[in-house]
């Protein structure tokens, strides 16, 4: 089931229940943060088309991490826009496939992994195209982009993991670095990326403690569903699952 929601202001949830990828529109441009797999691409177009704008509005692409399941249209948006795809450094070698990105570590006889990866082979997560030019994120700062994005490195889930904070909506975009929903168990509710996905798991915890600064009332994930929380109250219920 595609999911199309405006989660906070004109800022638009976009995926099906296993993953999400959204886009954060303003007056004049896009911004898409992360972008789902390759077939959910109708999606895009549709909400574009729904709001009076096009593919062509695009400006730049944000990518969380380097996960196949975050991948999946960024190099299509960047050839037929030339959007800037932008990822942390370290996690350039993955998306340009130069180096192999491990699969997950995670038992595949559970049934939410069952279904997670049944759903993702049916739209092409084994298809992803290599990004051909992404930019790469030194640190944490912000970026020259519509919607101008402060991007804060929460290494652990990959070496490139970034968390996307736009103040104007008041909206956290944290990927996998924060999920609210365990892919092992399929059951809800905040926790820190689990071993299994994770590259180093002790980082990845450690790495949310730079999260509690942050004052953002909408919390987006990767996977799950939004958090009106705000973050400070997301990475509390993270630490005590």
């Amino acid at each position: 089931m595609s999911l199309v929601d405006e989660v906070a202001d004109r800022v638009y949830r976009l995926g099906t229940e296993h993953i999400n990828w959204y886009a954060v529109v303003d007056s004049t441009s896009v911004t898409v943060v992360d972008t789902g797999l390759p077939r959910y691409w109708p999606q895009l177009e549709a909400l574009l088309t729904s709001l009076g704008r096009s593919v062509a509005d695009i400006e730049a692409v944000l990518l969380t991490h380097a996960d196949p399941d975050h991948l999946g249209n960024a190099e299509r948006i960047a050839a037929e826009t030339g959007a800037t795809v932008f990822i942390h450094h370290a996690d350039i070698p993955a998306v340009t496939k130069q180096v192999w990105i491990s699969p997950p570590r995670v038992p595949p006889w559970r049934p939410a992994v069952l279904s997670f990866i049944a759903h993702g082979i049916r739209n092409g997560l084994l298809s992803w195209q290599a990004v051909n030019s992404p930019s790469g994120i030194e640190g944490d700062g912000q970026l020259s982009v519509p919607g101008r994005p402060t991007a804060i490195h929460t290494p652990g889930h990959t070496p490139g993991s970034v968390c996307y904070a736009f103040d104007d909506r008041d909206v956290l975009f944290v990927g996998d670095a924060l999920l609210n929903k365990d892919p092992i168990t399929g059951k809800a509710g905040c926790i820190v990326s689990t071993k299994g996905i994770s590259a180093d798991h002790a980082r990845a915890k450690a790495s949310i403690s730079g999260l509690e600064r942050l004052n953002h009332r909408t919390v987006l994930f990767g996977h799950g569903e939004p958090s009106q929380l705000g973050i400070q109250d997301v990475v509390r219920q993270a630490r005590t699952t």
